[in-house]
């Protein structure tokens, strides 16, 4: 479950396994006092703290894909990304169409972790400028105010600090973006 995203099929199964044995039913249908989205609820909020599985599935598959990110030193990231991914981040990994069920997974999270994170930026080696969320307040890529050509000389963050001095090379900056 961890890094397999599970079928829907397979969590409304399993659901029901879960709400005939909590019930006491041994065939389904009967009349039920209480129902289960109530149960289902987290014990905080008056429930019986039983997890939301598709929820769950998901959140142990983000969690695979953040550490995929985060830990690209350790020998199965190095596997993943050179398969999937060799001249690319994990983040802008091509889909293929002889994937694994694991590998598709695990991609389709990262498109979460895509939208909802941004880079710290640091020394700006690892962050493309054109197809990261690496702004403050902005909800995607940026998009150059340049024609093309002068802005694909510029790929990487780190092409815009000026390293001897630790600040950003404002002119660059100023013509590249509005």
């Amino acid at each position: 479950m961890g890094i397999f995203k599970v079928p829907y099929a397979t969590i409304k199964e399993v659901d029901s396994i879960q709400r005939n044995f909590w019930w006491g039913k041994e065939e389904s249908g009967g009349f039920y006092f209480i129902g289960w989205p109530s149960i289902n609820k987290h014990k905080w909020n008056g429930g019986m703290g039983f997890r939301d599985l598709k929820c769950f599935n998901r959140a142990l598959l983000e969690k695979v894909a953040w550490r995929l990110l985060k830990n690209g030193d350790k020998l199965w990231a190095k596997s993943l990304k050179e398969r999937y991914s060799p001249t690319s981040t994990g983040l802008h990994a091509k889909k293929k169409k002889n994937s694994t069920w694991a590998w598709q997974s695990i991609q389709g999270s990262m498109q979460f972790i895509f939208k909802f994170s941004f880079w710290l930026v640091g020394n700006g080696h690892n962050i493309s400028i054109w197809s990261d969320i690496w702004i403050l307040g902005k909800q995607e890529p940026p998009v150059p105010a340049v024609d093309s050509e002068i802005a694909n000389i510029y790929s990487k963050v780190a092409d815009l600090i000026d390293h001897d001095t630790k600040s950003w090379k404002v002119t660059v900056v100023q013509q590249l973006f509005n």
